[in-house]
């Protein structure tokens, strides 16, 4: 993932770009978090970076699935961007086939499991996967990152003048804001722990957000504390064979977004929040960044 660093922070800093020239004020999922995650994400699939609105956008209609009372009004446009998605996998593969390069598409066409190629399902759903989870998800988490951080005015002003810090902030912010609260889970033989008894077949819901507020694992646990350090041991990425598989990638855009926001502004003020949909972030937040000199650190 390291040599997706130097674009990733070139994207960033383009949309930063963007934002001061307009005076520091945006809708921010609209101006940054929202474009920043599917154009890494065509960069490291080999993809065009011009289909990435086509990529949020299917990403946003994915996302009405994960409403906590979907209405049916929203089912046919959820089907339509599934397979749309699809179709678009099968474009990819074709012209991966045809043009191989160095790119994740390509690798995982030649790629073998205990001697046997992925099949184009398994390829298709590897991209699909990623189109949903690469976009939605994270640019939800940098618009919670944001709205956490403009809560605590001093802890941004530290990251911008301790950017080494920013990757144990970016696993706090997981742990303390992290959107998505739990997962459930279908257990497939009988389960028992403490006076917990599940059936087979039976189901659980499993609480990331109690996990990463545990008392007995994390010292204060409700409080926000950039340096902690173990942090990282949330469980919002999952654990073990069940760890997002884009975990890596997530860390690396969230880092560098917030490196970018906090080098060229000062702390947001929320102007406005808008509703949610079934994440624990916002569709829009509407912010004002003061922009700071351009030649603060570097900054051109």
């Amino acid at each position: 993932m390291e040599h997706l660093r130097p674009a990733t922070r070139a994207i960033a800093e383009r949309l930063a770009d963007d934002i001061a020239a307009a005076g520091g004020s945006c809708e921010l999922v609209a101006a940054f978090a929202e474009p920043l995650p599917p154009e890494v994400f065509a960069i490291l699939f080999g993809l065009p970076v011009e289909d990435r609105h086509r990529m949020a956008r299917w990403a946003a209609a994915i996302a009405l699935a994960f409403s906590p009372s979907m209405p049916p009004e929203h089912l046919a446009a959820v089907e339509a961007a599934a397979a749309e998605m699809r179709d678009y996998g099968r474009e990819r593969i074709a012209a991966s086939r045809a043009q191989p390069g160095d790119d994740l598409v390509t690798r995982l066409l030649d790629a073998e499991v205990d001697g046997h190629r992925l099949s184009e399902d398994d390829v298709i759903a590897m991209i699909t996967g990623f189109v949903f989870a690469g976009a939605e998800t994270t640019r939800r988490q940098l618009t919670a990152a944001v709205q956490l951080l403009a809560e605590h005015p001093d802890v941004w002003e530290r990251l911008a003048a301790e950017p080494d810090l920013i990757p144990n902030a970016v696993e706090e912010i997981l742990r303390h804001r992290g959107i998505i609260s739990g997962l459930t889970r279908r257990a497939e033989e009988p389960f028992e722990r403490d006076d917990l008894h599940v059936p087979a077949g039976g189901r659980l819901i499993l609480s990331f957000d109690s996990a990463n507020r545990d008392p007995a694992r994390f010292d204060h646990p409700d409080s926000f504390v950039v340096d902690r350090p173990d942090a990282h041991a949330h469980l919002t990425f999952g654990w073990g064979p069940h760890l997002c598989v884009g975990a890596g990638l997530a860390r690396l855009e969230l880092a560098e977004g917030l490196g970018v926001l906090t080098r060229r502004f000062g702390p947001p003020t929320i102007e406005a929040v808008g509703p949610g949909t079934g994440f624990g972030a916002p569709d829009s937040l509407h912010v004002r960044f003061p922009v700071r000199g351009r030649d603060r650190d570097g900054c051109r």
